[in-house]
């Protein structure tokens, strides 16, 4: 049980990095990073290192293309509400594009 609850504390924390580095791409005004540590939960100075990490992996290209946003919608979106197939065998997996994949169509 201890594996699967740090699994979920990082995929939590990553979307919570995901969520942060879109707000301060998008809007003009926002909060301090000291603030999204203290709602995160972490260090101030591991915010910052892991927002550094995520930028570089992204290549810093923050913007992606309609077509590979429609893509990870729908996918998503399949993988949320088809419930009605019970074995990873049954079910018919779309390629969708990798980060590096992404940042080339950019």
């Amino acid at each position: 049980m201890q594996r699967a609850s740090v699994i979920s504390v990082k995929i939590c924390s990553l979307s919570f990095l995901a969520v942060m580095i879109a707000i301060k791409y998008n809007e003009d005004k926002y909060y301090e990073e000291g603030y999204y540590a203290r709602i995160a939960g972490i260090k101030l100075n591991e915010l910052i290192a892991l927002e550094r990490e995520m930028l570089w992996l992204l290549r810093y290209k923050l913007c992606v293309a309609s077509e590979v946003y429609e893509g990870y919608l729908e996918e998503v979106g399949r993988r949320t509400w088809d419930s009605t197939e019970d074995s990873a065998e049954t079910r018919s997996v779309k390629t969708v594009p990798s980060v590096g994949d992404i940042a080339s169509i950019q």
